[in-house]
């Protein structure tokens, strides 16, 4: 297939983005609002302890979406992880929303396991469905800003970023693949360096088998309808699709380049440059899937496409499949030289 991807077999009627020039001229892909509005950033620090309560405080945030991947466009949200203290409580909000019963019951032995070694305390558990999805509306609405948080209790964070095994995978790639936004005593910096550049093998091998040894499975969902879609299209404008394929593609590289330094390429000019540069035989076609992604009207005229003829796009999805296997598998194999 020529890496001039048709997009429908009608012409698309070409539509300005929902934002006017001078928003798009502000708007910078790797450099959220909150993070260039202090004033903001503030407003919703104290929001979320108000609504959090119960002597919780707040010891960081870290924003690890589109922003911190230089992938952003003026619609999308921002996700926020924010990393939490309280003296009598520990914060737990596992993140298991899509995870089946197995998952979900690894994740409340492993904070068994926490608790045996930090002691235990009473739990103050939070669901996003109820708690969270409400709440970051609320927020966005008062900051004018379009955020989405999920919740750290920051000792759990540093159980497992001492331990470093498979189970430690979200905490390390999370913090290495993030921009810090809120970290007034600087511990999210301390831990970062701490880990920064080195290999650890549980690490390794887990992200070889997750992101290169084949396409993660979360993919193969959204070749067809969910609900999940019309969600993130409503919040962000985003087909789960085309980010899962963009993040295919980043995830492979990013798992590539730790295996080899202890490091994660990740951000949107590094990755087509790694691409560029090892694989340039599938380098257009690699660019334009980024482009659905991260250029905002070439975005906008698909998401509205699609919404109208969505037969035609999880046909045309499941057409690319094998491009985007033959992808990953060259990564896999390419040798870096250090």
């Amino acid at each position: 297939m020529d890496y001039k991807l048709k997009i429908c077999a009608k012409d698309i009627e070409k539509k300005k983005p929902t934002q006017s020039p001078i928003t798009q001229n502000m708007h910078s892909s790797n450099h959220s609002p909150l993070k260039s509005n202090k004033k903001a950033l503030m407003s919703y620090v104290k929001a979320l302890e108000k609504e959090l309560g119960n002597s919780t405080k707040i010891i960081g945030i870290v924003e690890f979406g589109s922003y911190a991947k230089d992938e952003a466009t003026p619609v999308s949200d921002i996700d926020t992880r924010v990393y939490v203290s309280n003296p009598k409580h520990y914060i737990w909000q596992p993140v298991i929303a899509r995870f089946d019963q197995s998952q979900q019951d690894t994740l409340e032995n492993r904070f068994t396991e926490f608790e045996k070694e930090f002691g235990a305390s009473p739990k103050l558990k939070y669901d996003w469905a109820t708690f969270n999805k409400p709440l970051a509306e609320k927020i966005s609405a008062q900051v004018n800003i379009n955020i989405e948080f999920g919740l750290a209790d920051y000792r759990y964070t540093m159980f497992e970023l001492q331990n470093l095994n498979i189970f430690a995978t979200v905490e390390h790639a999370i913090l290495l693949q993030s921009n810090i936004l809120y970290d007034p005593k600087k511990w999210l910096k301390k831990t970062r360096d701490n880990i920064r550049g080195k290999k650890f093998p549980p690490l390794v091998s887990f992200y070889k088998k997750r992101y290169l040894d084949a396409l993660p499975f979360e993919i193969y969902q959204f070749l067809k309808n969910d609900t999940y879609d019309d969600f993130k299209i409503k919040k962000s404008g985003q087909i789960q699709w085309v980010k899962w394929a963009v993040r295919c593609l980043r995830d492979a590289v990013a798992s590539k380049t730790y295996i080899n330094s202890g490091n994660f390429t990740y951000q949107k000019s590094e990755v087509l440059n790694f691409y560029k540069h090892h694989i340039p035989e599938d380098y257009k076609f690699i660019q334009e899937i980024y482009d659905w992604k991260t250029n905002a009207i070439t975005r906008q005229e698909i998401v509205n496409d699609f919404l109208n003829n969505r037969k035609h796009y999880f046909e045309l999805f499941e057409s690319l499949m094998p491009r985007l296997e033959s992808v990953v598998k060259k990564v896999n194999k390419t040798q870096i030289t250090k």
